[in-house]
């Protein structure tokens, strides 16, 4: 497929271009740390797991997770249990926390 623009139209798409890029890293730099779509008593838990070292059980769709938070990350939060030494979640895909 082959697109054909006139040169005045060209020379508009080549001055915008910058513009636009500039634009969208401006957009990327001015989202929240985390993400919206965690709820904040979840963050609380996943919180207070970090802060007391205790272990927290996630939940994850038909799946759980459990282990003890070490990092809680932009759209991630790092767990570790005596299975595995590093387990990396996305915070957009946990359903629910259970946590003393």
């Amino acid at each position: 497929m082959t697109i054909c623009l006139s040169r005045p139209a060209l020379a508009l798409l080549v001055a915008l271009a910058p513009l636009t890029a500039s634009s969208n890293q401006g957009a990327a730099q001015a989202a929240p740390r985390r993400s919206s779509a965690v709820a904040e008593p979840i963050l609380e838990v996943l919180e207070q797991s970090l802060k007391s070292g205790k272990g927290v059980l996630v939940y994850l769709g038909q799946h759980s997770v459990g282990g003890a938070v070490v990092k809680i990350g932009d759209q991630t939060v790092e767990l570790r249990s005596r299975e595995y030494g590093r387990i990396v979640l996305r915070l957009d895909r946990i359903e629910g926390v259970a946590g003393n």
